[in-house]
């Protein structure tokens, strides 16, 4: 084997290489515009949380699966004030009267905080916290509705 046949098969080695970090970044920075839904500290994925507060600042119709994203004893507090299902939390909504939502971050012990805000109603910051398993175990909101 001689030296420049070594040389241009380790070139080739390099040149592949280089290109494949090339599209590795490409990729990754392609990847990162699609951002994904919030996490909590034990990196729960909780896209329930979002889909709650769509559901309280969309009071026009309800959100689809926003009551299963409810923990049960969520769902039992809801009923007992007399919301129940996606139409429920679509009717407390409109008790609320916020139609726009805005997603702040997330707080250190799993809670992620909202912005609702409207013209039936100031701003009213809202905290959801959710389990392990991604259902909402807790809302608060400064609003005094």
């Amino acid at each position: 084997m001689t030296w420049s046949f070594r040389t241009s098969h380790l070139r080739l080695a390099l040149r592949w290489a280089s290109t494949a970090v090339i599209a590795a970044l490409i990729l990754g920075s392609v990847g990162a515009l699609a951002l994904p839904p919030p996490k909590g500290p034990g990196q729960v994925e909780a896209p329930c949380a979002h889909t709650v507060a769509t559901a309280l600042s969309t009071p026009q119709r309800p959100v689809a699966g926003s009551w299963d994203c409810l923990s049960l004893m969520q769902q039992l507090q809801a009923v007992g004030a007399g919301f129940n299902g996606d139409e429920g939390l679509r009717q407390f909504s409109q008790t609320m009267g916020r139609d726009q939502m805005r997603y702040l971050g997330a707080t250190g012990d799993g809670g992620f905080v909202y912005e609702l805000t409207g013209t039936n109603g100031g701003p009213a910051l809202v905290m959801i916290w959710v389990d392990s398993t991604g259902h909402v175990v807790a809302i608060h909101t400064d609003s005094p509705q």
